[in-house]
This record gives structure tokens, sequence and C-alpha cells, in this order.
């Protein structure tokens, strides 16, 4: 083990006070405690937030990141006690290679009566726990990490915020950018009672009634964010996601041909529920479907866009929350999907459907990475939107071929096509359509089993 000295380490503790005196009282306690460790300064750092809103524990330790340097943080919740060696000993293995260190391997919940006992002065380590849990199962409360570690991952994620998860997330971000899985030391980790903040489904007391609707919705956004660190494949991935992307970045691609009337009255209602990035890719030349969309794309790629929404020329969003209900989910490729014929699943959460709809079309970047764009040998229209979708599920990246948010079936888009009456006519005829119905066959035939990347980025003449 490196040895170390005293003015490498530097211990953060994430506080902003939201009128609970057990926490407080614990704060106190643990201060107290960590002062007379002598391992390294101890530095209290706020989120920054009201007082009101949902904690933000990344914010608070990336602002005491950025305000002490060194070379090894003790990232240390107020109310939590560990041994001292266990401190010291997570710090040497955080020096001496880069990864997440957890400086326990028992999580000792304490009763309130025996926190107030602590607080008076008991001996934490002797005291009877009213709960545990062992084996290294834990890796929230108390992180050690090295300065390398930090620039391995990028930093805290700032999207998650109150309760849950958050620690699972980075704990997997660590571990996909430093190669190295999270490391305990033998022993154990004392926490000081507080009113809990955990979630309705937790296997610990509390429950949905003890939490505020704000701090609900943001344990359940944290798990859907959590599944996209679990999801993510790559150092570069993790990096985006802790940078705040996997969430931010929206995007849409228009596709148009030969209906400017008609993608007037749509830009106008896009202009009501702008994305960060909108593109109007016009197929001038007649290539066809599969290459307008690569074309938008490519723009969106190029653009930086973390998520991306592929929109024919006559559907637009009626919703101010279009883009987050995708966004946030878990599932990385979705397609808008109306009708019964076509309808196979609602479990509530997830349509699925025999056949999609290409008029709306849903991915993360990633998908992207990994399967590319549309095969353009479909020709001027049809088959392309369908193949891509059971390529990219046969890439492992979807529980199924094609499916929507049930929760988009209504009050989310508009589309012309929703009724006979307002469907508007294709610039594609129907004899080009039953010309094409052979080589969309032949090609489905070809590529049944095909999980291969597609190459988007293709110059096409002006």
């Amino acid at each position: 083990m490196t040895d170390l000295t005293a003015d490498e380490v530097v211990i953060i503790v994430p506080w902003r006070d939201k009128g609970d005196s057990w926490r407080f009282n614990s704060l106190k306690t643990v201060l107290k405690y960590l002062d007379g460790l002598k391992i390294g300064p101890v530095f209290v750092s706020s989120d920054g937030r009201d007082g009101s809103k949902p904690f933000n524990r990344s914010a608070a330790y990336n602002r005491g990141i950025r305000e002490h340097p060194a070379s090894v943080y003790i990232l240390h919740e107020a109310d939590m006690i560990i041994p001292r060696q266990s401190l010291i000993d997570a710090v040497g293995w955080a020096k001496d290679d880069p990864g997440l260190v957890v400086p326990f391997s028992q999580y000792r919940y304490l009763s309130p009566n025996v926190t107030e006992a602590v607080y008076d002065g008991a001996d934490p380590f002797t005291a009877v726990p009213e709960s545990t849990i062992d084996g290294g199962r834990s890796n929230g409360a108390v992180n050690v990490v090295s300065a390398e570690t930090l620039q391995l991952v990028g930093q805290y994620d700032e999207v998650f915020q109150g309760w849950g998860y958050d620690d699972r997330g980075m704990a997997v971000g660590f571990e996909k950018t430093s190669g190295r899985g999270t490391r305990f030391v033998s022993g154990p980790g004392v926490h000081l009672w507080h009113k809990p903040g955990w979630s309705v489904d937790s296997k610990f007391p509390g429950g949905k009634e003890m939490l505020p609707a704000a701090e609900r919705r943001a344990t359940a956004a944290n798990e859907r964010r959590h599944e996209l660190y679990r999801r993510a494949q790559t150092p570069e991935e993790i990096r985006r996601l802790t940078a705040g992307g996997g969430g931010n970045r929206v995007g849409v691609a228009i596709s148009t041909h030969r209906r400017p009337v008609l993608l007037s009255a749509s830009l106008s209602h896009w202009a009501r529920a702008m994305p960060d990035v909108l593109v109007v890719v016009n197929d001038h030349a007649g290539q066809g479907v599969a290459a307008t969309k690569n074309r938008g794309i490519r723009s969106l790629m190029d653009a930086g866009c973390d998520h991306l929404f592929l929109a024919d020329d006559d559907c637009w969003p009626v919703s101010a929350g279009w883009a987050r209900l995708y966004c946030d989910d878990p599932e990385p490729h979705l397609m808008h999907c109306w009708g019964r014929n076509r309808l196979l699943t609602n479990d509530g959460h997830y349509t699925t459907w025999s056949w999609p709809r290409g008029v709306l079309l849903y991915a993360e970047r990633r998908v992207i990475d990994r399967v590319g764009g549309m095969r353009e040998e479909f020709g001027r229209w049809g088959g392309e939107h369908g193949e891509w979708s059971q390529r990219i599920h046969r890439a492992g990246l979807t529980r199924y071929e094609f499916a929507d948010l049930t929760a988009a079936a209504s009050n989310t888009w508009h589309c012309e096509d929703y009724t006979p009456q307002g469907r508007k006519a294709s610039t594609v005829s129907r004899a080009e359509r039953a010309a094409l119905d052979p080589l969309q066959k032949e090609l489905f035939e070809r590529y049944k089993d095909s999980t291969d990347f597609v190459e988007f980025r293709i110059e096409y003449p002006l």
C-alpha cells in the first residue's frame, strides 16, 4: 500500500439542512468523529439547491471536489461512522489502483434509541444494530476514490437527485471506466438513524407515505437512469452520462418530399415544443425513405444528440412533455403506433405491435453506435424502418421488436394518418409501392438474422 500524507486526503461531507433534527444531530456527531481521526481535512459541501428540493448528493460531491483538490477523496455521508483503520486501508487501495473503494462490508442500521446513545458518547461499533446489510451489498454512503479514478469517470452524475440508485449507477460507472469492480474493506459501517428516504418498494421500513411526491418522482427517475448505466457499453458512454448526457440533448429530424404546405404546418407545431436540435431533410432527388432518414440520423449524431427522433412531415407533438416521455424510459428504441389490427399486447407501460408504423421513430445514440442506420436497398418506400427495428432487437438492445409507450396513445402526438379523412396523399404512388413488394420480401429474407452495422454517413449528390 502506498504511503500517504495527510494533505493528500480530503474528506467531503455532503449536506443541506432540510429541517430534520436527527440528520443535523448526526452531522455534528460525524464531524466531531472525523475531525478526531486526523486522516485529512474535513469539508462540508452543499448541493447549492433550495431547502425544499430533493437533495443532490452528486452536486455536493462535485462542488467539494472542485473546491478542495486532493490525491484521494473520502466522500462521506453525514450519517455514517467508519472505523479509522478501514478508512486508512480504503485510501491506500484507492491510491494504488483506480476504481471505487467502499470502506465497509457490513452496513449496520442503528435504532433511534441507540443513535441517541451514540450522540451522548456511546461506542457506535459495539452498539447492537436494528438491522444489517452484509457481504458488501451496499456501495453508497461512503465512497473512497482517487483523482485518477474521477478523471476516468468524469464526475458524479448530477442528473441523479433525491434517494436511490445514484450509488448503484455510479458504481457501474466506476467499474466500466476503470475496469475494476467495487472493492470493499472488511468491517462495519454504522448508520445513524434519521427519517428514512426509502422508496415504497424497498425491503426496509418507511414507504411511500413517508416521502413527498417530489421525492418519489426523483427516485423513479433515478431508477430509469440507473438502467442507462447498466446498458452503457463503453467508457465514453459512461462519461457522456456523468456529464449529464443520456437524458438531455434531444434532436428531431423531419423527413419531407414535395409536400411544402404540410411541412409548413408541421414546423409551426414543432415550434411550440422545440427540441434542442431540429433539422429538415428534403428528399429533393427522390432517393427514398431510408436515404432521407439516414441523412437525418447523420445530422443529429453530428450535432451531439443523445436522443434521436425521426419524424415524418405529417406528425408533430401536442404535449410539452413529448420528449421526456421517451428519453426517461429505459427502452432505447421505440416507435409511435396506433390502431387495433396490429396491436399485440398492452401491459399498461408498453404496447407491442405485429408491425410498426414509420411516422415517428425514437432511438438513443448508443443504438446508432451499435447498428447504424437504415438499408437504402429498400428503395423509395417501405420496409426499411421495420428491418431497422428488427436489427436493433436482434442486437439485444430492446425487449420487443416493435413497441410504443402506452402513455403516448393519447395527448402526445398528432398524426395526419390517424383517420382516413386526415390522411395526406403520399408522393409514392400505389403502383410504385406494389412494384417494390417483391424486393422488400427478398430483402427481409436476406437480412432476417442480421445484426450488422449499416453505414449512414453516405455522401449524396446535391
